[in-house]
């Protein structure tokens, strides 16, 4: 039988929310170790995107063909990728205060546009790293994906209509009969108006 504590349940990872926004990238750090939420927008995003997707594709070309790869090339555009990759990650994790140490956890909550891009292959400078040489983000930290996705599917509940009325409920300070035939007293704390 599998048993779970509380302690299991607790989510003890950071989680880096990229999303693009028209031209931008709006990322957050969620980081339940500090409870802090930074977030940043890194603005010069389009022309980055426009070349890691080249990049990428060429990629996808050199493995999906029949033939086996020229090994020197495949990794000097893996290695050129994840350059283009890296520059972007670097940026985004400097300015959230993060610090990528070997064998961290970290779960990238990505939206549609954001998932197509393999930000596990960025490559990280050594000055950021600690190590020897530059090294891909996968690497270093054990990395997990969310899906952040928009559904058409959940809908909220409808909205009540306004009818224009209302029940208001108070004290009537000014003692009708009807009240004395039910047995209601006036309360000594209410007096009557005029």
């Amino acid at each position: 039988m599998l048993k779970l504590r509380v302690a299991d349940l607790v989510q003890d990872y950071p989680i880096l929310r990229i999303r693009q926004v028209g031209s931008k990238l709006e990322c957050e750090l969620t980081n339940p170790t500090s409870m802090q939420i930074p977030g940043i927008e890194v603005k010069p995003w389009q022309q980055k995107a426009k070349k890691i997707h080249c990049h990428y594709m060429e990629i996808l070309r050199m493995v999906g063909g029949l033939e086996q790869p020229n090994i020197k090339d495949f990794m000097k555009g893996l290695k050129t990728l994840g350059r283009e990759i890296g520059d972007i990650l670097r940026v985004i994790l400097e300015n959230l205060a993060f610090e990528i140490r070997k064998d961290c956890s970290l779960a990238l909550a990505l939206d549609d546009e954001m998932v197509k891009i393999p930000w596990e292959l960025g490559l990280l400078p050594k000055s950021f790293t600690g190590e020897k040489d530059r090294k891909f983000l996968c690497d270093i930290a054990c990395i997990g994906r969310l899906r952040v996705v928009k559904s058409d599917s959940w809908k909220p509940s409808p909205k009540k209509r306004k009818s224009g009325r209302a029940l208001v409920v108070g004290i009537n300070y000014n003692r009708s009969k009807k009240d004395s035939r039910r047995g209601l007293r006036e309360l000594e704390h209410a007096r009557g108006r005029g």
